[in-house]
């Protein structure tokens, strides 16, 4: 399960999920334009946007278990 500090911040680059499609994909952040963020894939060819208020950032250890896998 994904975790959320609502103290920190969304800023680009971050990598996030998305609380409404069941943290399934995984984005990075490309451009903050108030309460909408775009997002792009980040191992998928995918662009899309969403509410700030919808995404989850994803932890440090699961980014690196996801790198792992993605190399196997």
């Amino acid at each position: 399960m994904h975790r959320f500090d609502e103290r920190v911040p969304i800023k680009t680059g971050d990598i996030v999920v998305r609380r409404s499609h069941n943290c399934d994909t995984y984005f990075v952040v490309r451009k903050i334009r108030g309460e909408i963020v775009e997002l792009s894939g980040y191992h998928k060819r995918l662009c899309a946007d969403a509410p700030i208020s919808d995404l989850i950032i994803v932890s440090a250890d699961k980014i690196k278990k996801l790198k792992k896998k993605l190399k196997s």
